[in-house]
């Protein structure tokens, strides 16, 4: 039977001390993505520890963001400011490593419409449906003027 000192002697035990109390390890990365103004973008990262809990701190352009500390990060109503790059850093009680910068793109060429008539026009519209359950090859359509 071996004794601590022996571990120690032999470096089984120094071994294990150093996996069991190391830095968190991160599983996911967050992913770089393109959005459109005024939509939503998330980011989200996950990671494993042998030394719980963890706790996370994202950044904007290597700046903290105040009181974004969860393991995902969602905006929405995507602004071009939002555009650059984010990373997160993952700690626990025996160290932290900060996660690969994820790019969010932000595309000023289109914008999301939620107002306006083209949102809210009730005009006449077409609809069309067919299914041919009984192979009689009918088709209905049909037009509705809804005011």
């Amino acid at each position: 039977m071996k004794t601590i000192d022996k571990l120690f002697a032999t470096g089984i035990f120094p071994g294990v001390l150093i996996i069991g109390f190391g830095e968190p390890i991160i599983t996911l990365q967050p992913m770089n993505q393109s959005v459109s103004l005024c939509a939503t973008a998330s980011f989200r990262v996950t990671a494993t520890t042998t030394n719980p809990p963890l706790s996370f701190q994202w950044r904007f352009n290597t700046i903290d963001l105040d009181g974004k500390t969860n393991f995902s990060l969602t905006f929405t109503n995507i602004h071009a400011t939002n555009a650059g790059a984010y990373q997160v850093v993952v700690a626990d009680m025996s160290g932290s490593i900060t996660s690969q910068v994820a790019v969010l793109k932000v595309d000023p060429t289109f914008t999301k419409i939620t107002t306006g008539q083209i949102v809210n026009d009730r005009g006449a519209s077409w609809s069309c449906a067919w299914g041919d359950s009984d192979n009689d090859d009918a088709r209905r359509c049909e037009f509705s003027d809804a005011l």
